[in-house]
């Protein structure tokens, strides 16, 4: 009697804690990495999803991938680092909760690299304004600081003052370190860590009032499908240009044996 007893304990704990742990998350936060090619995006996604190094290499792909934490469930899409894409992801930043907009930190902040910053935060905030959405900047490479301390300066000086602006909380973070320093909206450091503060951040700041419920086969299909056929159309345009060159080259030999 004694052992159907602990049995049957030990069945019912497995029971609750396979219920919970189905149950675990309850929420959802979809969050979009924005940014150009080398600045670090991919890096910082790798350190957050493995807590390993890779160097970036920059691609006309995409990725998308869940993390749990807590109750929530992180959806992450990191988007292709070219120009060309910009304006395929502004448009589907409404409904996002947390749009990071990653930055070189090592980058010299002259007027050509604090207009593009301004581009990207322009439209990002253009999209996310009038859904709750919050906008975050990550520095990025601050591993680098030491030899290029002015550009480190700059940089983090002009995002925070934007950061003060909007009321947001900004990172700087080492891909390469595996650390992260969060820092207030008016540039006081607040926390050091490594990933798992990372994901404690996101849940803090995201809008809490208008997450989404969790569902195990919820998928973004529009923002998905709209980036694949914006890499499409670019293999596409890329493609004809070559075409158009290998042409070009014809005639010209043509017109030479003439």
């Amino acid at each position: 009697m004694f052992k159907l007893s602990k049995l049957l304990v030990v069945l019912f704990s497995c029971f609750i804690f396979g219920y919970s742990k189905i149950q675990a998350h309850v929420k959802y936060v979809k969050i979009v990495v924005v940014g150009d090619k080398t600045e670090g995006k991919t890096a910082i996604i790798e350190r957050l999803k493995n807590d390993n190094f890779v160097c970036e290499d920059p691609t006309d792909d995409f990725s998308f991938y869940q993390e749990g934490y807590k109750d929530y469930s992180l959806k992450v899409y990191d988007t292709p680092g070219w120009k060309y894409y910009f304006e395929k992801v502004a448009e589907l930043l409404p409904g996002t909760h947390i749009t990071l907009i990653v930055v070189d930190m090592t980058l010299p902040c002259g007027d050509t690299r604090r207009e593009y910053i301004n581009r990207i935060f322009s439209k990002a905030f253009a999209q996310t304004r009038g859904c709750n959405g919050t906008i975050m900047f990550v520095g990025a490479k601050c591993d680098q600081r030491t030899n290029l301390i002015v550009n480190y300066t700059e940089t983090f000086n002009f995002i925070k003052d934007i950061s003060r602006e909007i009321g947001s909380k900004f990172i700087i973070s080492s891909a390469y370190l595996g650390t992260f320093d969060v820092y207030s909206p008016n540039g006081t450091l607040e926390r050091s860590g490594r990933r798992d503060l990372v994901w404690e951040t996101f849940v803090e700041v995201a809008p809490s009032s208008h997450l989404y419920d969790y569902d195990k086969n919820l998928s973004d299909q529009q923002f998905v499908g709209s980036l694949e056929r914006a890499r499409l159309e670019k293999a596409r345009d890329e493609a004809n240009e070559r075409a158009r060159i290998a042409r070009r080259e014809a005639d010209a030999k043509l017109c030479n044996v003439a």
